[in-house]
């Protein structure tokens, strides 16, 4: 029953009410919360909500890393993933710290205020230390200059 105006050659090209193509198009477009879980598994990650209510509705995720946040679906199916590891959110100087221990080293500054200030590192197979910012470090070719590990 909607009423619209158009120009013949629409109609002869097979165009025809502009609100029900919307709505046809809506329902074909509309995302599960199954549509979540398997975005969220080609990132190696999970989608851990339960419900999915509309692409409004922030979803909880998790990354393969273990950070857990909250966004709605359309930001991860358009590419943006998790802000921990894109390095959008400051990290913990906890975090900081199991990044130092990933490479076979120590972190040994108790404060982080932010990606510019030096920190206190050390290199757990050589024994050798130096201060550099977290954002250097993690841009570094070698986790250690000394041993090239």
């Amino acid at each position: 029953g909607h009423i619209w105006k158009s120009i013949i050659t629409s109609i002869k090209k097979g165009h025809w009410c502009p609100k029900c193509g919307d709505e046809r198009t809506a329902k074909s477009r509309r995302l599960t919360i199954q549509d979540a879980q398997e975005i969220a598994n080609l990132r190696g990650g999970e989608c851990l909500s339960t419900t999915y209510i509309n692409s409004k509705s922030k979803l909880t995720w998790c990354c393969s890393e273990g950070h857990i946040w909250k966004s709605v679906i359309t930001s991860i199916k358009s590419g943006t993933w998790c802000p921990t590891c894109s390095g959008t959110v400051k990290p913990s100087i906890q975090d900081i710290q199991k990044y130092a221990k990933k490479n076979t080293g120590e972190c040994l500054s108790t404060y982080y205020k932010n990606n510019r200030e030096p920190l206190k590192w050390q290199c757990l197979k050589c024994d050798s230390s130096w201060e550099l910012s977290y954002n250097k470090m993690k841009r570094r070719k070698n986790w250690c200059k000394q041993c090239k590990i």
